[in-house]
């Protein structure tokens, strides 16, 4: 078909050179393009059956790597299974050891709050290595709580009191040297860095090995610093004075029956001294109970201090005080302690510039020459000090049998005493006082008497010291002013209206802080005048606290109140003090004008009394007159005012003669007594 076509081209188309060439050229042309097409056919079919091969290859090593890939896949899917599988196992186990973790920080928060929160030191001490474990609190209490280093056990001995680290040892080495199940304790004392005492209880465990040796040792150190000194306040006040820090009776109770046990078995004695303070009351009631206290420490430190070391000195209570002298050969080393204690009360004692003297009785009884018991060993020796301040105070006495009689007489009068004071027993005897320029009584002094429908009639002097001591003396000197005061006021509405009233003051009667206000209330109550009253003291108690003295009496005269100072010249007081002392009457006492005409020396004190007295302008009256000689020197030295024996005794309000006297022709003290 292509050949008819080119015969057909030619046949229109007539052929040149040109177009033949042409022709020839573009028919290689072809057929060069036909044979290249022919060869890129063949390689083009070789190369797609090398490319079909290859693919053919290629998608069988695709399906064989698709194959191994479904295969790793599937296991991949498996593998992936089983670590979801392990993973939610490691998640399980993960939030096991989470759980766990947690709960261990629990209880180690727990345990720290434990070991710290608590009140213990918690210590654990390896005995392997010698490490020593201490909680912080352990650290605190033992005193290491600024240290961060760590500790040993050579520190914790380091810090334990000297006189309690050979017990600490002993005890801590008994307990480890031998294997056993139960703990140990101990208490003992430690010094912390401001070197003050610790008092620690330690208890702890060991755990022993095979061969009995303790590797380990745990426990406890407890604070008991405070318990100690509440069981040491416990046992102070059971066994000690708390004011002066003396043994009281218990523990001097226990102390006695150490030294008897010795005493009996070495064949020795035992001292008992019962110690009394005299007129202690006056000293509380004029500078204050707490001058008072002041006092009774200083006197228990120089009591102490005479003793020796084996003896005890207690106190009783008040100004009371009990030593035991321990180990006492013979009557000698009694007699010289006894005189070593009142050399104590010999010098004035100084309390905040107060200057004042006090003197102690002393009573004695022994062992086992008195009794073997203690109670009536103190009993006796309380009966020799009241026998040492009958016999004037500031004085020691021995006990005897007398002694006792005399004690067992003195408690029977003290308990009709007491009955009488609540009672109606007591009577006023009044004496008068004459005035020697005239005659004329102006004064009376009221006396009191005591009637007991048992023992009869009993004189002041063997029972106002008893009052004293029992504090009935001012229930009694109150009745007596008052009482004194209303005979007074029934006298001057009988027309003696110049007469006036002297009452005495007792000792204990002048330290009461409400004297004053008590006398104002009797005046005001009995309707006398200040001025017809005299209120007579005593040189011993004037000189007691000269200060309170003078504050008392200037407020007493102010009131228009005569002041005596009765028994002068029998006391220890200077004559400048006297000077001090606001008073309008100065009485001689009867010691004096006993023997003013048969012994030049009284007569000479009696004199220089006397003039002493009106240079000062005080009113001078004598006690005791008794004899005509007497009455004759008195007025002769210008006495002003006498009583006694000689003019009249002591008599019932009713009985007295107020009238005047004629001293001129008065009788002997014979005569007038077989007259009256």
């Amino acid at each position: 078909m292509r050949s008819g076509l080119l015969a057909a081209a030619l046949y229109k188309y007539p052929l040149t050179d040109t177009m033949i060439v042409l022709f020839i050229v573009l028919a290689l042309l072809v057929l060069t393009l036909f044979v290249l097409h022919r060869l890129n056919v063949s390689r083009l079919k070789k190369i797609i059956l090398c490319e079909r091969s290859y693919s053919e290859s290629i998608i069988s090593k695709h399906k064989n790597t698709e194959n191994k890939l479904t295969e790793s896949y599937q296991k991949l899917e498996e593998t992936h299974k089983q670590l979801l599988e392990a993973e939610e196992k490691m998640r399980l186990q993960y939030n096991d050891l989470n759980e766990r973790d947690n709960e261990l920080k629990r209880s180690e928060e727990r345990y720290r709050l434990a070991v710290e929160g608590v009140n213990d030191g918690i210590w654990d001490w390896d005995g392997k290595d010698g490490k020593l474990f201490m909680s912080m609190r352990c650290r605190s209490i033992m005193g290491f709580e600024n240290t961060g280093e760590n500790i040993f056990i050579e520190d914790w001995f380091g810090v334990i009191a000297r006189e309690d680290i050979e017990k600490f040892n002993r005890s801590f080495t008994r307990y480890i040297t031998e294997p056993q199940k139960k703990h140990f304790q101990i208490e003992y004392r430690i010094k912390t860095g401001d070197d003050r005492i610790k008092w620690i209880r330690t208890r702890g465990m060991a755990i022993w090995d095979e061969s009995g040796i303790p590797f380990r040792v745990a426990g406890l150190n407890t604070d008991i610093t405070d318990q100690k000194l509440s069981e040491e306040k416990i046992h102070n006040l059971a066994y000690y004075d708390s004011m002066t820090g003396l043994p009281n009776r218990t523990l001097l109770l226990d102390r006695f029956t150490i030294a008897a046990a010795n005493a009996q078995r070495r064949q020795r004695m035992v001292a008992v001294y019962f110690l009394d303070l005299d007129n202690f009351k006056a000293i509380n009631d004029t500078i204050g109970h707490s001058f008072g206290d002041q006092l009774l420490l200083r006197v228990s430190e120089e009591l102490k201090a005479r003793l020796r070391k084996g003896d005890t000195i207690a106190r009783l209570g008040g100004d009371e005080f009990i030593m035991l002298q321990s180990n006492v050969r013979d009557m000698s080393e009694v007699y010289h302690l006894a005189g070593r204690m009142l050399d104590i009360f010999k010098q004035p004692w100084l309390l905040n510039e107060h200057e004042f003297y006090v003197t102690a009785s002393i009573g004695i009884s022994i062992y086992p020459n008195d009794s073997s018991d203690f109670q009536i060993l103190m009993k006796n020796a309380d009966a020799a000090m009241y026998k040492a301040k009958e016999m004037g105070k500031n004085a020691f006495q021995v006990y005897t049998l007398e002694l006792n009689l005399r004690m067992m007489e003195r408690m029977k009068l003290e308990h009709y005493l007491r009955k009488a004071a609540a009672g109606d027993e007591f009577k006023l005897y009044y004496q008068p006082q004459i005035e020697l320029a005239t005659g004329r009584v102006v004064s009376v002094e009221a006396l009191i008497r005591w009637s007991d429908s048992t023992m009869g009639w009993i004189l002041p002097g063997e029972f106002i010291h008893i009052a004293e001591e029992t504090g009935l003396i001012n229930s009694i000197g109150e009745w007596v002013l008052r009482t004194a005061c209303k005979q007074l006021h029934r006298w001057h509405q009988e027309g003696n209206n110049e007469l006036k009233m002297s009452v005495n003051l007792s000792a204990r009667q002048f330290q009461e802080r409400n004297l004053v206000e008590l006398i104002k209330k009797v005046i005001n109550k009995t309707g006398i005048k200040p001025e017809w009253l005299e209120l007579e003291i005593t040189e011993s108690i004037a000189m007691k606290d000269l200060d309170y003295t003078i504050s008392v009496l200037k407020e007493l005269k102010e009131m228009g109140i005569g002041i005596a100072l009765d028994d002068f010249g029998t006391g220890y007081s200077s004559l400048n003090y006297l000077m001090l002392l606001p008073i309008n009457n100065l009485k001689i006492d009867k010691a004096f004008v006993h023997d003013i005409t048969m012994n030049s020396n009284q007569a000479m004190i009696a004199k220089a009394l006397i003039v002493l007295a009106h240079n000062m302008n005080l009113t001078v009256t004598a006690e005791g007159v008794e004899e005509r000689s007497q009455l004759e020197f008195l007025v002769q030295e210008k006495c002003d005012i006498v009583q006694g024996f000689l003019f009249s005794t002591p008599k019932p309000a009713n009985k007295l003669q107020l009238s005047n006297y004629d001293v001129t022709h008065i009788k002997d003290a014979a005569e007038f007594s077989a007259s009256v």
